[in-house]
C-alpha cells in the first residue's frame, strides 16, 4: 500500500495482493517487497546502474536491504563483493549468491590510512 499500510487492517483490491511461499512467513513477506524495490532503485534506476560483468560491492551485506542487494546484484549479472561483520551474515550472503567475502574484522574495505582491500580479479 501506498499510504496507510501500517493500520491494523485494510481493504484492497485482489489484484494488490502477492501470495506468499510457504516458507515465508508475513514479517518477512512484508518485509521483502519493500528491501528488494529499495534495492533495485539504487541499482538500476538510479546512481549506480549496475550492469552485466561488472563488480559490485555491497557493505553491510548480511542485513535484509544488503541480502536483497546482492540477489539484485546477481540477477544484474555482476560479480558481487559481500562484505559484513560476522562468519554468519557472510554465510547467508554467499548462499545468496555473493562471489567473493569479506569480514570488516579481518580485511579493511576502505578506511583513511589503511591499505585498501585487495579486489580479486574478476
Amino acid at each position: 500500500m501506498r499510504h496507510g499500510g501500517y493500520a491494523d487492517e485494510v481493504v484492497v483490491a485482489q489484484s494488490q495482493l502477492t501470495p506468499l511461499p510457504s516458507n515465508v512467513d508475513y514479517a518477512e513477506g512484508c518485509d521483502v517487497p519493500v528491501r528488494a524495490r529499495h534495492r533495485h532503485h539504487a541499482l538500476v534506476d538510479r546512481g549506480a546502474q549496475v550492469k552485466r560483468s561488472e563488480v559490485l560491492l555491497v557493505h553491510g551485506a548480511g542485513g535484509g536491504v544488503g541480502l536483497a542487494a546482492v540477489e539484485i546484484g546477481k540477477m544484474l549479472g555482476a560479480t558481487v563483493i559481500a562484505a559484513a561483520s560476522s562468519e554468519e551474515k557472510l554465510a547467508v550472503a554467499k548462499a545468496r549468491g555473493a562471489d567473493h567475502l569479506v569480514l570488516y574484522a579481518r580485511e579493511a574495505v576502505s578506511r583513511r590510512g589503511q591499505a585498501p582491500y585487495r579486489w580479486p580479479r574478476c
